[in-house]
């Protein structure tokens, strides 16, 4: 979990809106019922991460949207500091400017509460609309943890902590059934009568559009991240109440959108058989997919080895120049745990969904799942990981997840044959 500490004073008396932080108050809200305790605390967390996200807006253009009664001793220019220098650099460096930005909240905040301490972990949502028409919009949502302390009547920002998934490898044996006890047979795998070849085309701008349309935030009736639940049999039973929060479903996600561009799945019956590739295995059952379907290092190896993809140089951002030549429809793979360090083994898949030109150069964006990102340009997906998190407040450092990440681009080819 990647920490970040700030030291902001946030004085609380009564709360008296159910308008979170980045809508405007007016004095009569002010009249209305004070809240719970658990909702009050639940507001000063979105307040402070809405007042954070005023920072793409760029130094000095930073809102100081309020609560009624919530008075952050200079949190907004503080706050915002962080987020300010990433949209300064991207702006030099990319052109782009953020002309808007808007900040939601997932409904479901885990809120604790004690005399002298609290703690939320909420899911902020993040819209940001851009100065390039070509690229539009930008969504990104991310989990994070915000721990309180209380002195003298006030509450203080203690530390603030991103909240990172479980990995896709733990993901996977969390789906598998208790009893996996494996069958006497598997014809499937040993291999059926020879079959005529046959060429496969991949339609590019088909899995394009899908990764754009299965990774925005539906708003019916509150932010809620989409999933496609023809896919709901990969992590949960029929009967199960699809709880995402606890799986991390970044490559189940690049394997959709590979079938959206064409690629046949490869049934079989043994789950960690490279060879195969789908979301529902003939064994076990009912609905499990094969590790290649879920697992990012398993999928690496699926597409490199099936003669379906190219594997392009891999490497830091500085080392390997192909990441800025991969096309809409490709899977970018990245390196970057434990402890936000590579280790050799992939850990995370993002989905090249389209680019656009700036400057004279054209770079690619990505989206993808866990967490949720849409259409955000490859640039300032790096400067987000690899940025280091701010210090103590007043916060002059940037604001990212602090990781040294190796890239492993992939390449999807235009046809094969199977």
């Amino acid at each position: 979990m990647g920490t970040l500490t700030v030291c902001a004073a946030i004085a609380l008396s009564a709360v008296a809106t159910n308008t979170v932080a980045a809508q405007p108050t007016t004095d009569a809200d002010a009249m209305t019922t004070p809240l719970p305790p658990e909702r009050q605390v639940e507001l000063l967390a979105q307040q402070y991460l809405a007042d954070r996200d005023q920072g793409w807006l760029g130094p000095g253009e930073q809102g100081a949207a309020r609560l009624p009664a919530h008075r952050v001793a200079a949190q907004p220019a503080n706050v915002s500091s962080s987020i300010a220098q990433i949209a300064t650099e991207l702006a030099d460096e990319r052109g782009l400017r953020a002309s808007d930005v808007k900040t939601d909240f997932v409904p479901g905040a885990e809120v604790e509460i004690h005399p002298d301490r609290a703690s939320v972990t909420t899911t902020s949502v993040t819209n940001l609309t851009w100065n390039d028409d070509e690229l539009g919009s930008s969504m990104l949502s991310d989990r994070y943890r915000i721990d309180f302390s209380r002195s003298r009547g006030q509450w203080h920002v203690e530390k603030v902590s991103y909240v990172d998934p479980p990995s896709t490898e733990e993901s996977a044996q969390q789906s598998r059934p208790a009893e996996n006890s494996e069958p006497a047979e598997s014809p499937a795998d040993a291999g059926g009568p020879p079959h005529q070849l046959r060429t496969v085309s991949y339609d590019r701008d088909a899995a394009a559009a899908y990764a754009q349309t299965w990774s925005i935030i539906d708003y019916s009736p509150g932010p809620t991240p989409r999933y496609n639940h023809d896919y709901h049999h990969v992590w949960f039973d029929e009967d199960e109440y699809p709880a995402y929060d606890n799986v991390n479903d970044c490559t189940n996600f690049a394997s959709q959108m590979l079938v959206a561009g064409g690629w046949p799945k490869v049934d079989g019956y043994w789950p960690g058989n490279v060879e195969n590739w789908t979301d529902a295995l003939s064994w076990p059952s009912p609905y499990r997919a094969s590790e290649t379907w879920t697992i990012a290092y398993m999928l690496w190896r699926f597409m490199t080895e099936s003669g379906r993809a190219e594997a392009w140089k891999s490497g830091s951002p500085a080392e390997t120049d192909a990441i800025w030549d991969l096309q809409p429809g490709d899977v970018l793979f990245a390196d970057w745990d434990p402890d936000k360090k590579p280790d050799g083994k992939i850990d995370h898949a993002m989905l090249i969904s389209g680019t656009f030109t700036e400057m004279g150069f054209t770079e690619p964006v990505y989206s993808q799942h866990t967490p949720h990102r849409h259409n955000i340009p490859l640039s300032l997906g790096i400067k987000m990981a690899t940025a280091e998190p701010p210090p103590v407040d007043p916060g002059t450092g940037m604001g990212g997840q602090g990781r040294e990440v190796h890239f492993y681009p992939v390449h999807v080819k235009d046809s094969f044959e199977e």
